[in-house]
């Protein structure tokens, strides 16, 4: 079995190449491909560099019309490209542990689940090293998806995922309208929406490693906004999403 795991990046050059070592020792079956928004730091000429000498690590360098959102879509699409049966995603700064993959893909291959989620806020969770702005902001962010989305997850906003490869296959990746985290909401949702289980396990969200963090006051703001106007569209994805589940046999 072949599992890629999207990691976006910007001005991450300092935490890149030691967590692309952490993601290729949970196992020879992993793969990254890294999405880098043409960080001035550097951060694709590591990528690159490692990627000279290990297979396992790909690059694809944004230089137009960047945004997380679109490196999340364009880093499933890829994912999509290759005959990876399981598809992640986590941040790039050090605050998910790779080793986490492994719970989540158990769970999948268990049948509980088309897609898990690490999830902050379950009974045995814990986040280190947050201030009481950012606990408040994420708390009122996962608090409006609940009521607004009806999402029936604790944490619907968290990066560190993993997906069975006919959940993203369902989903039409360009016609997702995010550009910005808030992608994470809108997969998450139309997922649910489109007939898939979502489950989650709890982990230990770690202090970013090096850098600062990308996630600011004007993002959550249109987190909100976007969690509204999604509320009231259609999903964009398959006809018969269950269709898509019988083309690709569990792990």
């Amino acid at each position: 079995m072949s599992i890629a795991i999207v990691i976006p990046t910007y001005n991450e050059a300092a935490n890149i190449g030691t967590l692309l070592n952490r993601v290729l020792a949970v196992g020879p079956e992993y793969h990254a491909i890294v999405v880098d928004d043409n960080s001035p730091d550097g951060t694709a000429d590591v990528v690159r560099a490692i990627a000279a000498k290990e297979p396992r690590v790909h690059l694809i360098l944004r230089t137009a019309d960047k945004g997380f959102g679109l490196a999340v879509r364009a880093g499933f699409a890829r994912a999509l490209e290759t005959d990876a049966e399981l598809i992640g995603q986590m941040d790039a700064d050090g605050s998910h542990d790779p080793q986490v993959f492994e719970e989540l893909r158990a769970a999948i291959e268990a049948g509980e689940a088309d897609g898990m989620i690490g999830s902050r806020y379950l009974a045995t969770s814990e986040i280190q090293g947050w201030n009481l702005h950012r606990h408040a902001n994420s708390r009122v962010a996962n608090t409006l998806t609940k009521w607004i989305a009806r999402l029936p997850i604790a944490d619907a906003t968290n990066g560190l995922r993993l997906f069975r490869r006919d959940v993203l296959e369902a989903l039409d990746l360009d016609r997702l309208q995010s550009r910005g985290y808030s992608v994470i909401l809108e997969t998450n949702y139309c997922a649910h929406r489109l007939g898939f289980r979502l489950g989650e396990r709890p982990i230990t969200f770690h202090p970013r490693a090096a850098g600062e963090s990308k996630l600011g006051f004007r993002e959550v703001l249109r987190f909100l906004r976007f969690l509204l106007a999604l509320r009231f569209r259609a999903v964009p994805g398959i006809a018969n999403p269950r269709a898509a589940r019988l083309r690709i046999p569990a792990g």
